[in-house]
């Protein structure tokens, strides 16, 4: 009785769907859509959250971001924080004691490789040298990566995945010491990682990041695609708490607040003077700094402002006023 009531329901069913062309099809479109979507959430969920890290120590893993009180929740990465700049990773890397090695990243980016003439395009990370060292992963062939491979102008170097050196280099042992081309620049495969290993996400390789992009001086403020913000993680040392590390890091960003601010000043006042060399920097400098002292809800509207109070020759004023 059951059966037979199926049947005629699926029957049914069929003959609605094939009068129905476009209801057919947008039945379908819906459920591949949300099976999509399920097997995504799942693949997040089933990564991140069921079987966790299998990293040693997870528990001393921290991301760590700098959280301006007076920023949107967009500008501060909603609650994660950000490393404005690479300088500015390098200099709280060199000042902080809480970590025993802190790393900066760039994930999810596309990454061009041609090897014997093949063209693919990946997703991958652009790493510093102690990302895989302090995550506790070393490769299974080759090495890692050294404080000599990200340094700008170094020749280019490439750790694959697993995934990709079976499906895309044929497992090839002897795959270490091959050259590729790397966004159409010569480099060397160095290392392959172990089976399974994709962090931080989903990266199928990694190139290392000031290789690619060198950290930009203070001096020179650029903004979009052209300032590559790095995310910054480290391992916490034994023994340090939470709440030592924060006070530790609050501390350093006044520092560096203090740090920026001259500089920031005397960009205004040689805008405002109108002396050469000043230009375009110097309003870029200033609305940074605008944006920087809560004086603007984003550097652009900061720059806007820069504008308008260089236009009327007070811009070291302005900057005086906001950057405190």
């Amino acid at each position: 009785m059951i059966l037979d009531s199926f049947r005629q329901d699926v029957r049914v069913g069929m003959r609605v769907l094939f009068k129905e062309k476009s209801f057919c099809f947008l039945a379908v479109l819906v459920l591949a859509l949300g099976i999509g979507g399920a097997t995504t959430q799942f693949t997040v969920v089933n990564t991140i959250l069921l079987r966790g890290f299998s990293f040693p120590h997870p528990e001393q893993l921290f991301s760590v971001g700098l959280i301006d009180p007076k920023a949107s929740d967009q500008n501060n990465n909603f609650g994660v924080g950000q490393v404005p700049t690479a300088q500015d990773y390098e200099d709280l890397k060199a000042a902080q004691k809480s970590f025993s090695m802190i790393a900066a990243y760039l994930n999810g980016s596309t990454i061009n490789v041609t090897y014997k003439n093949t063209p693919q395009r990946y997703t991958g990370g652009y790493v510093s040298e102690d990302l895989f060292k302090i995550v506790g992963v070393s490769p299974v062939l080759g090495r890692d990566f050294t404080a000599e491979d990200n340094k700008p102008g170094a020749e280019k170097t490439l750790i694959l995945g697993d995934e990709i050196w079976r499906r895309d280099f044929a497992a090839n042992p002897n795959i270490i010491g091959q050259s590729v081309r790397v966004n159409g620049k010569a480099a060397t495969i160095i290392g392959v990682m172990p089976p399974g290993f994709k962090f931080p996400f989903s990266e199928e390789l990694w190139t290392p990041l000031y290789n690619q992009y060198p950290p930009i001086p203070r001096g020179e403020l650029r903004l979009g695609a052209n300032n590559a913000a790095p995310a910054v993680m480290g391992r916490l040392k034994p023994g340090v708490s939470l709440d030592q590390v924060n006070t530790e890091f609050i501390s350093l960003a006044r520092r560096l607040a203090q740090e920026v601010r001259p500089r920031a000043i005397l960009c205004g006042e040689a805008a405002s003077a109108g002396r050469p060399g000043a230009g375009e920097l110097a309003v870029l400098n200033a609305g940074a700094a605008i944006y920087a002292g809560g004086g603007a809800e984003s550097i652009a509207d900061g720059v806007e402002a820069a504008r308008a109070a260089i236009a009327e020759g007070r811009a070291a004023e302005a900057l005086e006023r906001f950057v405190q």
